[in-house]
């Protein structure tokens, strides 16, 4: 739900197909350091920055979303982070 719900987002896009667990790489329009601040401020776990890893992947997060996840937080995580790639296109 998480993926699907992320990936609904402008600029949005899954990193690799595939299967994978409760674990996602995803493609952002901005760099992710850009972003996890904010959604940090949002009270939010963003998920882990991977160009602190490998520099080619500056603009991707793995996020996580286990089934102690409920759909209200997922949303509220879409729309946090909707609303910063938002501001950031401006």
């Amino acid at each position: 739900k998480l993926v699907a719900a992320l990936t609904a987002i402008d600029g949005v896009s899954a990193l690799h197909s595939g299967g994978y667990f409760h674990e996602r790489a995803l493609q952002l329009p901005v760099p992710a350091a850009t972003v996890i601040p904010k959604l940090l401020d949002a009270g939010l776990l963003p998920g882990l920055d991977l160009g602190e890893y490998f520099p080619e992947l500056d603009h991707c997060i793995l996020v996580c979303a286990t089934e102690k996840r409920t759909d209200a937080e997922i949303e509220h995580y879409a729309d946090a982070l909707a609303a910063i790639l938002a501001e950031a296109a401006r």
